[in-house]
Order: C-alpha cells, then structure tokens, then sequence
C-alpha cells in the first residue's frame, strides 16, 4: 500500500486495495473450485460484524457463515494477545474483555461465550458478559428508518393530503 500523507486519501486508496484484494479472492475461488471452494465463503467474511458494519458484504448476523464468525473471535483474539510493531500485546484477560464487550457488535455473542470456554482461555477470570444497552442491528434499524418514510412527516403539506 502506498503511504500518503492525508489522511482521506489513504483511506480511499485502502479501501481500493481491500477491493482489489476481494477481487482476487473470488478469482481464486474460480481455480481453486473443487479443493477450496467451501472453504472460501470463511475466508472472505471473517472481517463482516455481526451487527452488519463489517466487510466485505455487510453480512448481518446469522447470514455470515459460521466458520467466518468462529475465525473472527480467534483472529481477534490473536491480534490482541500478540506483540504489534505498534503496541504491546494485551493480556490474556483484557483481550477476552474486549471480545467481551464487542460481544453482539463486532463479534456473534454464542461464539464468544464457547471461546471463553476454550484452552487458550484456561485460567483466566472471564469478565463475563457486560450490562450493555442494546444496540440494533444495522439491518434492523435500516428497515425501522424505511418504514419512518412510508407516512409523510406530520404537519407538512402531505399528511394534509392523508
């Protein structure tokens, strides 16, 4: 990726290269169709949240195949537990607090809650799962705002027509 100095051109030449990159993925699903056809769907939507604000698709929910979801929680959870160039690895616990907190957001929540389950969870306190407010799902909320513009707005000159 070329490095630029302001800060909305680097995004945008970022998100060109993620498309590029997706581009190439469904390009290797075609010559490799037969040995790693099923295993495609896993590797393209493993960055989609559950709530829909991932990518590359927006998937929502139960639409992300399972196998993508289980691959987001434990990629997360190795980015977080590794030393970045940039950072300093997370402890063990504060890394299943984020997975905790990002839990029905970024993460489907039944995946985290067997994760922190796992061995590579052993003898660690699990944070257990935050008193969050709850937050819609994007899709949800979509369909909530279509529906708000079906009526027109009280006291405009349209809902005098009504």
């Amino acid at each position: 990726m070329r490095a630029l100095r302001k800060a909305g051109a680097a995004v945008l030449v970022f998100s060109e290269e993620l498309d590029e990159l997706f581009e190439i993925c469904d390009r290797l699903a075609v010559i490799a169709r037969g040995r790693l056809a099923a295993e495609l769907p896993v590797l393209r939507h493993h960055h989609e949240g559950y709530n829909g604000s991932g990518y590359p698709d927006r998937l929502l929910g139960d639409e992300i195949p399972r196998l993508a979801r289980i691959l987001h929680v434990a990629d997360a959870f190795e980015a977080m537990t590794a030393d970045r160039p940039y950072r300093k690895a997370l402890s063990t616990e504060q890394a299943l607090s984020e997975l905790r907190k990002f839990a029905g957001v970024q993460f489907d929540p039944e995946i985290v809650d067997a994760f922190v389950r796992t061995k590579w969870a052993a003898d660690t306190r699990d944070p257990g799962r935050p008193e969050l407010r709850p937050i819609p799902l994007l899709g949800q909320h979509a369909a909530r705002a279509a529906h708000a513009f079906d009526a027109p707005a009280p006291g405009s000159p349209a809902a005098d027509l009504v």
